[in-house]
């Protein structure tokens, strides 16, 4: 994987999920959301591999977006 794409994609990530995001989603939905990203990167190596920046660029919105969707359903009724 190159170092450029997956830096840059760290960098997304960081722009998106704010720390206080990241701190008000338990252990639990951490490790379910890692869980995933391994899956969906092992599912679709050719994409990563053809793409890199497009792939990570999707990847950290997905990740970010899903993160957002957690924090609002721990705080809904």
């Amino acid at each position: 994987m190159p170092t450029k794409a997956r830096a840059a994609a760290i960098d997304a990530r960081e722009d998106i999920l704010s720390p206080a995001a990241t701190n008000a989603l338990s252990a639990g939905v951490v490790s379910a959301m890692g869980t995933v990203g391994a899956a969906v990167i092992k599912m679709h190596k050719e994409a990563m591999d053809k793409k890199p920046d497009w792939f990570w660029h999707l990847f950290a919105k997905c990740e970010a977006k899903a993160a957002r969707i957690a924090e609002q359903a721990a705080h809904g009724p």
